[in-house]
């Protein structure tokens, strides 16, 4: 059975509220943990989003969102990939 990419989107977003509730706690092994699933599903929404058109702004949003997720989770290798592929749209 497929996933909805708004699906994947939504569980990335809770795994990285998670992790943000374990920063708090001062688990940072555990808040790591959360981030790095958390950009892995946000990359999967990303790739999904890719060769669709007329999506400029959603697909922005995605790719600073993975991004950010790379950095948090310190898989600073792949964040410059999402940072440097943002779709800007007027």
């Amino acid at each position: 059975m497929k996933v909805k990419a708004s699906e994947l989107h939504d569980r990335a977003m809770a795994l990285s509220q998670e992790a943000k509730f374990l920063l708090a706690k001062n688990d940072f092994e555990g808040s790591r943990r959360c981030y790095a699933e958390a950009a892995t599903i946000e990359a999967q929404v990303v790739a999904s989003y890719e060769k669709k058109r007329g999506l400029e702004k959603t697909k922005a949003i995605l790719y600073r969102s993975a991004a950010f997720l790379c950095l948090k989770a310190g898989m600073t290798g792949l964040a410059p990939y999402y940072s440097d592929n943002v779709v800007w749209s007027g």
